[in-house]
């Protein structure tokens, strides 16, 4: 892994870059390369289909265990206003937590992925 991303992602990484490339430069001087980006930006969207419709196992698993994945928290931040965690002994490793969305308070049960 270099700099975050996967092996097999780097042909998406370069077309976006050309696309940021493209984008600043037409900013800079003015230049309306609105068709150049949207095609661009299409075969962007064509590749990264291919590639992640594509993968091996191990691409799968590598990509499952990436370090720039969003974790269970992450989610939980985005869909409640306030959160506190309480941990239990639970046999299926449950983590259960008070969380207040819109001031309703709940209790959600968040499972993990040891079923």
């Amino acid at each position: 892994m270099n700099g975050g991303w996967l092996e097999f992602e780097r042909p998406i990484l370069e077309l976006e870059a050309k696309v940021r490339e493209l984008r600043d430069m037409a900013a800079q001087k003015g230049m309306d390369a609105g068709r150049e980006i949207e095609s661009l930006e299409a075969q962007a969207d064509r590749l990264r289909e291919e590639v992640y419709s594509n993968l091996t196992p191990w691409q799968r698993v590598q990509l499952a265990r990436h370090s720039k994945r969003p974790y269970t928290l992450d989610y939980i931040g985005l869909m409640c206003d306030d959160f506190t965690e309480l941990m239990m002994a639970c046999s299926d490793v449950a983590a259960w937590c008070l969380a207040a969305s819109n001031r309703k308070p709940s209790m959600p049960r968040v499972s993990s992925a040891f079923r």
